[in-house]
Formats: C-alpha cells, structure tokens, sequence
C-alpha cells in the first residue's frame, strides 16, 4: 500500500498552503514504519510532512509528521509513539489509542515532552502559538524571546492550522495564517 505510485505516476508534493484547506490522502505514504523508525525513530508511517516557521534550539524550523499506524489498528490495544533521545536510544512518549497522530520530529529537550497528538475521528485541532494541549504537547506554544525580551516567534499564528479527521477516516489540514504552512504530501487520487 505505501509508495504505490512513486516513481511510476505520482510523486509528493511540497507546498505552502495559505488560508486553504488541503485533503491529506491515507493512501501513500512518504514514509513506511520501516522508513520513518530508521529515519526519525518513531514508529507508524507517515501520511504528511508539516513545516513551520518557528526555529527550535538548533535554529531549524519545525516538523511535523502525520502519523498512520494502519488500517487495522486496534484502539483498545493502541500504539506507543516513540522517540530517538540524545543517548541515540529510543524512548516511548506515550499510547495512542487512536488510527492517526501527529508527532514532533525535530523538537529540542525544552520543548514539552509528549512530542504527539491523537487525532480523533469526527474531531479537529488546532495548532499555533496560543497555549492549548496540542500546542503545547508539541512545543508550538511556548513563545521565544530574544535578550530584550521581544517575541521572536511572530511567524506562527496564534491559531496557524487546524487538522481534521472525518467520520469517513479523510484527513483535512486548513491553514489559517498570515505566514502559509508548508505541507508534503502525495496529491489526492481517485482510487
């Protein structure tokens, strides 16, 4: 099911999407779990690759990736969500007892420590600067500053995108910022 069309018809896309919605397709994968575990060393596979314009400690913008731990996830059994630490070991960050989250890739040790968010059917979040659960689990929400103390992460919207999951298991990303969020993914195809 993963890389179905790669180099044969469709390859991903990367994009900034502003004041748009996009429809992020379950059907091809950017990374398998085997890839995204080498990789990024976190399991499941991943759907879409967000970047946002806020620099973490090592000056890099962060990522974000939307996770799909597959069509036969168990919720009751869940799934632990994993990341490499600075020993180079992998550490659980918790369970997710849902189909499809959003994990941290690339944040630093002062960002909050949950490092993902479930993502819900029928549910939707939003992700920015102001300080709500999934914003803060993912270290989006604490604001930077500078020695004088101005705000240096004026980038990133306070409400800068919104994820949803529908009743149907479709994955819907609306950017809602000044700035644009940059997405990598494949395109949605007709099956």
């Amino acid at each position: 099911m993963s890389h179905e069309f790669v180099g044969n018809q469709i390859e991903p896309i990367e994009k900034v999407y502003s004041n748009e919605t996009l429809e992020i397709p379950i059907n091809n994968y950017l990374y398998t779990e085997e890839e995204n575990r080498q990789l990024y060393a976190c399991n499941g596979s991943v759907l879409a690759e967000i970047t946002l314009p806020v620099q973490n400690g090592s000056g890099e913008d962060k990522k974000l990736h939307i996770i799909d731990f597959g069509e036969d996830f168990d919720p009751s059994v869940g799934a632990y969500a994993y990341h490499l630490v600075g020993t180079g070991d992998l550490k659980g960050v918790g369970k997710c007892r849902t189909r499809f989250a959003i994990h941290g890739v690339n944040y630093t040790p002062e960002d909050h420590m949950l490092a993902f968010a479930q993502l819900a059917n029928g549910e939707e979040i939003t992700l920015g600067r102001e300080d709500n659960f999934f914003s803060h689990s993912l270290g989006l929400a604490d604001t930077v500053r500078d020695s004088r103390h101005n705000d240096i992460n004026r980038t990133l919207s306070r409400k800068h995108f919104s994820i949803k999951v529908d009743e149907r298991g479709r994955i819907f990303l609306a950017d809602h910022s000044t700035n644009g969020t940059m997405v990598k993914s494949f395109p949605v195809t007709e099956q």
